[in-house]
């Protein structure tokens, strides 16, 4: 894993925040550390998977306390296309996409789910994928990832990523679509975690904050 260093010509706003800070991960993986969500949340990610096909269960996010362990996942099934699931404890109601990410070019990839467990995957702002799965239980979890999993037999994340962020509360479509042109308000008491927000007792890789 290192920090994505290529020469790349930003034409956009959302390309210029995609690549600052990014992370090449070439099947690696960063401990976002112990951190309480639950309830309604949201998962973001500027993801780039550079020409590859993903891995079935290769990760972006799995924030869980263990394997089968109250998991709230956004990762890849088969052939690039996106799977989600969230966990009651060991119990899981998962589902994939129909369509799947673009293997080149930055994509803005978001993830809500709100109190009743109705999950909206967002693709660039616009809405990609439904699932009504559980809502996440609110408590500390301790077993927190971005391209990696809590099961030691998933591979790893293939690919880059830009900036990530986890807020406690559901993003509306008009929310999602602004932040994809402008860094996080960090006075934003529901944003949980960032990759421009560090926080005490969480791990720096010193290529992403957290």
């Amino acid at each position: 894993m290192s920090e994505y260093s290529d020469t790349q010509t930003a034409n956009t706003v959302e390309e210029l925040i995609a690549q600052n800070g990014a992370v090449d991960f070439n099947n690696g993986g960063i401990d976002l550390g112990d951190f309480a969500i639950g309830g309604e949340i949201t998962l973001q990610a500027w993801v780039n998977l550079d020409g590859n096909t993903q891995s079935n269960m290769a990760r972006i996010f799995d924030l869980a306390n263990g394997a089968a362990d109250e998991n709230i996942l956004l990762a890849f099934g088969t052939n690039n296309k996106l799977y989600v699931s969230a966990f009651d404890g060991s119990n899981q109601i998962a589902g994939s996409s129909s369509s799947v990410i673009p293997s080149t070019g930055w994509q803005h990839i978001t993830m809500t789910i709100s109190n009743s467990g109705f999950a909206t995957v967002y693709l660039n702002g616009e809405e990609f994928y439904t699932l009504q799965t559980y809502a996440p239980n609110a408590m500390a979890r301790t077993s927190n990832y971005l391209g990696d999993s809590n099961w030691s037999a998933d591979p790893y994340f293939n690919g880059l990523m830009g900036e990530a962020r986890i807020y406690d509360r559901m993003l509306t479509q008009a929310e999602i679509k602004t932040s994809m042109v402008s860094t996080p308000d960090l006075n934003d008491a529901d944003l949980a975690l960032s990759s421009t927000r560090p926080r005490s007792g969480v791990r720096s890789t010193g290529l992403l904050q957290f």
